[in-house]
């Protein structure tokens, strides 16, 4: 059966195809109009539809033209590899004149901000993974948490493998929706000792033991004093009951 003119419109991959389409020409258009060769800058046109691709939420919701995103993410790419060539207001400026773009300077910045909030959040995440990782492996010897697993008749194996399965699933709740988590944003030392602890008492939860690792031993690890970690647990743990969003965490 032949697919109708409106049939092939709706299809997801057929979409996908044109977007991705529109980017390229418009980047290669913009180039040409600055009197740069698009074949210099192709190296990089992956990773700027990437990016572009990237700003469709946002963009949407702020109601921003797909070629505004296009000229967000060609500058903001060539700003990170330290490329300084080409000015965002002459961008802006070329888009609208030479190639009669519509392109708002304002929604420009929201989009700009919203990619290095990204980048902020990847580097941020990338520490506190880096912090988890480290803490986890000094945890596995820690002698009073050994003596209090042993005591529990606690499988250190599973446990710690448990620890480390429900740890990074906080930090994916954290850092999948960064500015809504009341974490986000904070030292990494904060967010794992509060991811740490809050996993030990998930953990103790599903299998009906008392938490094992304390907020003392945290305190010793990472340099935070305990009952900072003990008060920020009690005021996350508040206010995700609050709002009712405590099944998130542990789901």
């Amino acid at each position: 059966m032949t697919q109708s003119r409106d049939d092939r419109r709706l299809d997801p991959l057929r979409e996908y195809k044109l977007k991705i389409s529109r980017i390229k020409t418009f980047i290669i258009d913009l180039l040409e109009a600055l009197g740069e060769d698009p074949l210099k800058w192709s190296p990089y046109f992956k990773e700027i539809i990437e990016l572009t691709l990237l700003l469709e939420g946002i963009r949407q919701k702020i109601n921003s033209t797909i070629y505004e995103a296009a000229l967000t993410a060609l500058f903001y790419d060539l700003r990170s590899r330290g490329l300084f060539v080409l000015n965002i207001n002459r961008l802006i400026n070329v888009a609208k004149q030479k190639l009669d773009k519509r392109i708002s300077r304002g929604r420009i910045i929201i989009l700009l901000n919203y990619l290095k909030r990204i980048e902020k959040n990847k580097t941020q995440r990338n520490e506190v993974e880096k912090l988890l990782i480290s803490l986890l492996y000094r945890l596995s010897s820690d002698a009073s948490l050994i003596k209090r697993l042993i005591a529990h008749n606690i499988n250190m194996e599973q446990y710690f493998q448990k620890l480390r399965e429900i740890s990074f699933l906080l930090i994916d709740k954290i850092f999948l929706n960064p500015g809504k988590s009341s974490l986000w944003g904070r030292s990494p030392h904060i967010i794992v000792a509060l991811d740490l602890y809050i996993a030990d008492k998930i953990i103790s939860s599903q299998h009906g033991y008392r938490s094992i690792l304390s907020a003392k031993i945290l305190e010793k690890h990472l340099g935070i004093s305990q009952f900072t970690i003990l008060r920020q647990y009690k005021k996350l743990m508040g206010k995700l009951i609050e709002e009712q969003k405590l099944k998130e965490y542990l789901q």
